[in-house]
């Protein structure tokens, strides 16, 4: 089904006059397009795309971002201007898809109201173009356009510029596979919402899950957090469970950190119903919506495993466990988007101080569950049976 997500964001409203995006490959009921256990994320700044120019003072007061001393200012422009003259010679119009692309009209295609003007200033960088609306256009083409400065992203293209110099890119090209936004600020895991009644994230009204994750996941991640006020019972970390593809075979592997008091003690660990961490209504301690235990003392449970034994002396503890999935068990994508949890102790009922969402986990995370030095030339584990492949075809495939 078509998912529509309502923003506010202001440079969508300006990309989208509705503001609602129709991503038709966005759903949570098909298997080949879910976006179920996938990563969303906040980055620190507006995605302007790939120029991103920072060649003046222009609204240093309001940005707050200092030019470098070979930045030239505008020509006849300051904060607090919003028009401005432009040669034929220096207006184009802004490929859409590719926006690095620039076309030269001829004289006659501009309107007052045509779309993707931009605008450079050659005594700058004739490379660079900025948004512009045209106002008035001259009688011929010696003349100068009258336009208006789009002012909208003045502040975030110099602050994305100023990151670019900071992680010493060029500012006018992207500062990383994430455009000019920045780094991740915050992110999370698209998890199953418990669809049942909310007051003890448990009691069912008859509702199911209808959620599907992407077909054919063969690694999943799950990323813990200890909870508010844990106190020396605080414990988090990652965990993968890989299965060998073509196989029913399964790794988990697990990297805990906890407070040393915990070392030597035992923990209940297990999957829930949901990845639901919304806390209950009305609140119960730090209680949250994951639901039941998932699939408890039925045969086709996929972890053997249910209480960690954390050894003395430890403050990082390093899990290995193997599994062969169970014959209702097609793959551990059945597990996406399912929550894991740590209790204070060994019995289920004791309180949990640590939650986590299990995601699609990036193929190469494996490799930074073991402390290596930079090169291993014998990796930990067999990432080619892992795969599935002969050393040879794993190759071909790498390149």
């Amino acid at each position: 089904m078509p998912c529509q997500v309502k923003t506010i964001l202001p440079q969508a409203i300006l990309e989208v006059p509705t503001g609602v995006f129709g991503q038709e490959k966005l759903t949570l009921q098909d298997k080949g397009s879910s976006v179920l256990g996938r990563a969303v994320a906040i980055h620190k700044f507006q995605d302007i795309g790939r120029q991103v120019p920072l060649y003046d003072d222009l609204c240093l007061a309001t940005c707050g971002v200092k030019p470098n001393a070979q930045d030239k200012p505008y020509p006849r422009r300051s904060c607090a201007t919003t028009e401005g003259k432009v040669k034929f010679a220096d207006l184009g119009i802004q490929d859409q898809l590719n926006k690095h692309i620039i076309t030269k009209p001829s004289f006659a295609s501009y309107r007052t109201n045509t779309k993707f003007v931009v605008a450079r200033y050659p005594s700058l960088d004739a490379n660079v173009w900025y948004n512009v609306v045209i106002k008035n256009k001259p009688n011929q083409q010696t003349g100068e356009f009258d336009v208006v400065f789009n002012n909208d992203n003045a502040c975030a293209r110099r602050h994305s510029a100023a990151y670019l110099r900071l992680t010493t890119e060029d500012e006018i090209q992207m500062a990383d596979p994430y455009g000019a936004a920045g780094p991740a600020i915050a992110g999370g895991i698209v998890g199953r919402m418990n669809p049942n009644q909310a007051n003890d994230g448990k009691t069912s009204t008859g509702n199911t899950d209808a959620t599907a994750p992407a077909q054919g996941i063969t690694q999943i991640s799950c990323y813990l957090r200890p909870i508010e006020g844990a106190g020396k019972f605080k414990i988090g970390g990652e965990a993968l469970i890989l299965q060998t593809i073509g196989t029913k075979e399964v790794r988990l592997q697990a990297k805990l950190d906890f407070d040393k008091t915990m070392a030597g003690e035992k923990y209940s660990f297990h999957f829930h119903d949901y990845g639901d961490l919304r806390r209950l209504e009305p609140a119960d301690g730090d209680k949250r919506r994951v639901g039941q235990i998932y699939k408890e003392d039925k045969p086709d449970d996929i972890l053997d495993l249910k209480v960690l034994q954390i050894p003395e002396g430890l403050e990082r503890y390093f899990l290995k466990e193997k599994y062969t999935l169970p014959g209702n068990v097609q793959g551990v994508e059945e597990y996406v988007g399912r929550s894991l949890t740590i209790h204070q102790g060994p019995g289920k009922t004791s309180p949990t101080v640590s939650y986590g969402v299990c995601g699609i986990a990036n193929p190469n995370s494996a490799q930074f569950f073991y402390t290596t030095t930079p090169i291993v030339y014998e990796p930990p584990y067999d990432l080619a049976a892992t795969l599935g492949l002969s050393f040879v075809s794993f190759l071909v495939a790498l390149f």
